[in-house]
């Protein structure tokens, strides 16, 4: 153990140090980026997928009403009334639409959404158009038509959005497990480090207590 005598070894010892505290000090730093990365993911998971899960959920709620409300339509005296609340529901579906818009969208999902608004737009129309043409048999039958369509588009654009926020949480989740994963694996390293730092310190004390008795035989012997 002659190579940790801190006299004749001092560079080793410098060296030993140097590398440590190089490695704590990476750690460290991928550390605060494994904890920015986390917080990101689980803010976008909160604002741009649970929030929107909730979007879809009130948008097709509010279809549904609309829809009931047209079927249920048998008389102009219930006219004013439903156009009424066509309105207010329409009025909530376009503020919704617009939170939505806000939110953070990948590119499927952009193309998806921008599909969902063409059809609650094109469903606004038909429904007013519907209850206009409400007195001549033939035009309702035709209007019917085409707004099942439409609503049907939307229904499935609405379903097809609400699987695009599984599949990027499940990703979410998976990308977050390996972060976790890579910092404990960087904290056994961490913790292996430091358990060779305290057999190197123990090593150089063992070495400092053994040159000090070597000196007080020698000079007993003079």
């Amino acid at each position: 153990m002659n190579w940790s005598f801190p006299i004749r070894h001092k560079w080793r010892t410098a060296l030993v140090f140097t590398i440590i505290l190089s490695l704590m000090l990476v750690k460290n730093i991928v550390d605060k980026q494994n904890a920015e990365e986390l917080n990101s993911t689980f803010n976008s998971v909160y604002e741009d997928r649970l929030v929107v899960e909730q979007y879809i959920y009130q948008l097709s709620k509010l279809l549904y009403e609309n829809r009931l409300m047209l079927d249920g339509c048998a008389d102009q005296e219930a006219l004013v009334s439903i156009g009424q609340r066509l309105e207010t529901n329409n009025r909530h579906m376009d503020e919704i639409i617009e939170a939505y818009a806000h939110t953070h969208l990948t590119e499927n999902e952009a193309v998806v959404f921008g599909h969902l608004q063409k059809d609650i737009a094109a469903i606004e129309e038909l429904e007013f158009t519907y209850l206009a043409d409400l007195r001549d048999p033939v035009l309702v039958q035709n209007d019917a038509v085409v707004f099942n369509t439409t609503f049907m588009n939307a229904i499935g654009h609405l379903n097809e959005l609400s699987n695009i926020q599984m599949e990027i949480g499940k990703a979410m989740r998976d990308n977050s497990n390996k972060v976790i994963a890579g910092s404990t694996l960087l904290s056994q390293l961490e913790m292996g480090v430091l358990v060779l730092f305290g057999w190197f310190v123990q090593s150089l004390i063992f070495s400092a207590r053994l040159s000090a008795v070597k000196k007080d035989l020698k000079f007993g012997l003079n």
